[in-house]
Order: C-alpha cells, then structure tokens, then sequence
C-alpha cells in the first residue's frame, strides 16, 4: 500500500514539498459467510510511507505481506522502530520492528 501511495502523493499548496500524503486506498475484496461481497479499505500513514520511500521498512522475502525494519551500515543509519502488540492476556507490548 505504501508503495502505491508514494507513486500517487497528494498535492498541497499549504506545504514546502507541494505535496503531502496520498488519497490512494488499497481495497481487498473478498466473499463473507453468506456469499455476499464483502470490500475493506486500506491506507498507510505518512509516516510508514516515508519508512517505505527510504528503504527502511522492506517487504520479507518468504511472506510480502510482512515487512521488517533494516539494520543500520554505515551508509545509512536506521532508528529504532517499535510496534505495539497485545499478549494473549491483552497486555500491549512495544517490540522492536527488527528481523528475529
């Protein structure tokens, strides 16, 4: 979703960039239960899109539905990026968005 975002910014005249984030929305469409159309909208932040633009934040070889964040080298320094995860007793948990 990010990639397609970046390919189609949106353009604003109240930015120094001329533009800012994307009005492109991903739609997965799909067939529920009881054999009707069942549609859900997708769309990254900001955020993630800039994480997508530098490289920072790649697709996983076996899974593309997956992404991780890279590790630093010396060309590029990557900060630390978190997600938040609920345990199986509903507790959040910050993880680090790093390979296992």
């Amino acid at each position: 979703a990010a990639s397609y975002q970046n390919e189609f910014p949106n353009k604003c005249k109240l930015t120094d960039e001329g533009t800012f984030g994307s009005k492109y929305v991903t739609v997965c469409v799909t067939g529920n239960k009881e054999n009707e159309i069942h549609m859900e909208g997708y769309q990254v932040s900001n955020q993630c899109m800039s994480l997508v633009k530098d490289k920072i934040l790649v697709p996983t070889k076996d899974a593309p539905e997956l992404a991780y964040v890279i590790e630093s080298s010396e060309e590029k320094y990557v900060p630390d990026v978190f997600f938040m995860e609920k345990d199986k007793y509903k507790n959040e948990i910050k993880k680090i968005g790093r390979p296992l």
